[in-house]
C-alpha cells in the first residue's frame, strides 16, 4: 500500500494530538517498519513550515524537520518537469481545483501511490486514487485493507 500524505495530514498528526491523530502516528510506525509506503511532495514542506516560522515556533519546526531526516521512510517526491504537466491537465479536467491540490493529486499519481489521505474535500476524482478522510472511521477501514 502506498500512501500520499498531503499537507494537512501532517498537521493533524504532529499538531492535535486527538484519536485521528494518534491514528495517524500509528500508520507512519508501520511506515517505519517497512509495512507500508507514505509519499509527499516537496510542496508539503513549503506548506507545512510557514506558521511556525511566522510564530518563531522553533519546536515546531524541529518537529516537522526531524519528520523529514534522511533516515525518514518518508518519501518526498520531486516536484519536476513532469509534475506540472499533469498539474494543468488535472486543472483544465477539474476546473475549480486549487493549483496547490492539484499539485498534491498530480504528485500522488506520478509516485503511483494507491490511497490520498487528506482533510480536504474538494479534491477531484481521480480513478486510480482511493481518497481517505481524516476521520475514525476511514483511517480505520485503511489500517484494516493493510493486512
Amino acid at each position: 500500500m502506498r500512501l500520499y500524505w498531503d499537507t494537512n495530514t501532517f498537521i493533524r498528526m504532529v499538531e492535535t494530538g486527538d484519536i485521528v491523530g494518534q491514528q495517524l502516528g500509528r500508520l507512519l510506525t508501520r511506515a517505519l517498519d517497512g509495512r507500508a509506503s507514505i509519499v509527499t511532495s516537496e510542496l508539503t514542506l513549503a506548506e507545512l513550515l510557514v506558521e511556525p516560522l511566522r510564530r518563531q515556533d522553533d519546536e515546531l519546526l524541529d518537529a516537522y524537520r526531524d519528520l523529514f531526516t534522511a533516515a525518514s521512510r518518508i518519501d518526498i517526491a520531486v516536484v519536476d518537469r513532469p509534475v506540472p504537466l499533469a498539474t494543468a491537465q488535472i486543472r483544465a479536467d477539474h476546473a475549480p481545483t486549487k493549483l496547490p491540490d492539484a499539485i498534491h493529486v498530480a504528485t500522488a499519481e506520478l509516485a503511483a501511490c494507491t490511497h490520498f489521505v487528506s482533510a480536504d474535500r474538494r479534491l477531484p476524482p481521480r480513478p486510480l486514487l482511493r481518497r481517505v478522510s481524516l476521520d475514525v472511521e476511514s483511517l480505520t477501514i485503511l489500517a484494516e485493507d493493510e493486512y
